[in-house]
């Protein structure tokens, strides 16, 4: 399995579109996660949530509602930095994407 921004062959794998209001689910209840997995932990209004890296790594950006009010996390895997944020700007909600570059598509042999 490759990561988000690492090469496969000539190709660089895009990243997805980004997460809105992900379904959430305890620790008891999850499928597919392996103890190894590393995550991004974000508190937010006393609310926790985990969210795994080799999912943020395809998607980047998750719109989110931690606690109540909007929540933005994004996760770069090139530099493997998360960030949490307030999207309120001027006093609206605003969605961000990840936006797909065109000139990262090929990856030069």
């Amino acid at each position: 399995m490759s990561v988000a921004g690492q090469p496969q062959g000539k190709f660089v794998l895009l990243p997805g579109p980004a997460l809105n209001s992900p379904e959430r689910v305890k620790v008891a209840q999850a499928r597919g996660e392996r103890n190894e997995d590393e995550v991004l932990g974000v508190e937010h209004n006393d609310e926790f949530c985990a969210y795994p890296l080799r999912i943020m790594a395809y998607h980047r950006v998750v719109n989110d509602h931690l606690g109540g009010p909007p929540l933005v996390v994004t996760y770069d895997p090139d530099s493997a930095t998360g960030q949490a944020f307030d999207p309120i700007v001027e006093g609206k909600n605003t969605h961000l994407r990840c936006r797909r570059n065109a000139e990262r598509r090929f990856h030069p042999p």
